[in-house]
């Protein structure tokens, strides 16, 4: 009777384990689809992410991505469509889903990691340690740090060689800073809040002479004087010799990033300003140094 008892348990463990492994694969098979729907929507055509894609560059997307709140915001949404109220209430289930919901956004994370590395979306397995893959990720996040790695003392004389830079930007174009605007839409798309910034830039040249405008730097500043967010516009604006224009920047915000989606809640309480770091004038490119 006992080894008949053993029997039934093992039997009964088999079918939870079946169902357990159905659970992920139908997560898994539903969150892939999620991510693949929303590298076609507007929000992907961020030019840097599309970029980071199509360089296979993992750094700058996982830099400009929040792959762990993307994957959890798609294991959720995805349990969310199709789990009925009866599943979603159900004790035994929820606790199943709990238990394994930490490994398949792990495994959803790998995967959209891999696809942008080689264009193959490979999913580990949910339930084992992929040792080459952490291996891979700490020595791009090494890499990382390195590039960020300025000392107090460089960052200090590359500040003083721009401060000469902005003075001879500012001698051939000057921005009135009292009439910069910045305005925030929004809208909710599947309870994700989706904005769209609009910049508007008075420029006047000062000089008898065309100057093309390369690259402009958009900061939004909190209460505490913090930068909050940046943008850069490098759209090469021609102006002509003592023209007046106002200019406009228009970008997407886009709610799977952190940094855009703490812009688009604090927004109201920040001021912006505007710094051009690059013209060309007829003689010379005047252009902020990035390193020494």
């Amino acid at each position: 009777m006992e080894e008949t008892n053993s029997e039934v348990q093992s039997i009964n463990n088999k079918k939870i384990y079946k169902i357990i492994g159905l659970i992920v694969l139908l997560i898994l098979a539903g969150c892939a689809f999620y991510f693949f729907y929303w590298v076609k929507t507007p929000q992907y055509s961020l030019k840097l992410i599309q970029e980071s894609v199509q360089n296979h560059d993992v750094v700058a997307f996982e830099k400009h991505v929040d792959t762990e709140a993307l994957c959890t915001q798609a294991v959720d949404g995805f349990l969310a469509q199709e789990m009925s109220t009866n599943d979603m209430n159900n004790p035994l289930i929820q606790g199943i889903i709990q238990t394994v919901k930490p490994a398949i956004v792990k495994s959803l994370k790998d995967g959209f990691i891999n696809y942008v590395r080689d264009g193959n979306f490979n999913m580990t397995n949910p339930f084992e340690t992929n040792k080459t893959n952490n291996k891979i990720a700490n020595s791009e996040k090494q890499n990382e740090n390195k590039i960020k790695g300025y000392t107090q003392a460089t960052k200090e004389k590359l500040d003083e060689i721009n401060k000469q830079i902005s003075d001879e930007i500012s001698q051939n174009i000057s921005i009135n800073m009292t009439n910069v605007k910045a305005n925030l839409q929004t809208q909710n798309i599947f309870g994700l809040i989706d904005g769209k910034v609009a910049v508007y830039i008075p420029l006047k040249i000062l000089t008898n002479q065309n100057i093309t405008i390369n690259n402009i730097q958009i900061q939004f500043i909190d209460n505490n004087n913090n930068i909050v967010y940046e943008k850069t516009i490098t759209d090469n604006i021609v102006m002509q010799p003592n023209q007046e224009n106002t200019i406009t920047s228009n970008f997407e915000l886009n709610p799977f990033i952190d940094k855009d989606k703490n812009l688009i809640k604090v927004f109201s309480n920040t001021t912006t300003n505007v710094i051009i770091t690059n013209i060309q004038t007829p003689d010379k490119n005047i252009k902020y140094q990035t390193e020494l």
